[in-house]
């Protein structure tokens, strides 16, 4: 959490593998409420969140809070 670029999602969701929600062939995991994560991309409205474990996916920028600002 120390990190500028820490984030932390405010309600449940779907993390997706990539940036788009027309595909709907793509992997999604359960994004927890809570979720703290790095913002380490965008593209187009989307963030790549990456987790602690190695995990990385794609959510809207409507779904996370910036810890820092």
């Amino acid at each position: 959490t120390a990190d500028a670029r820490a984030v932390i999602v405010w309600h449940a969701g779907a993390l997706r593998s990539i940036p788009t929600e027309a595909d709907t062939t793509q992997k999604t995991t359960s994004l927890a409420a809570g979720s703290v994560a790095i913002a380490d991309k965008t593209f187009l409205g989307w963030t790549r969140l990456a987790f602690d474990n190695g995990q990385t996916g794609w959510v809207r920028q409507e779904e996370f809070v910036p810890i820092w600002r």
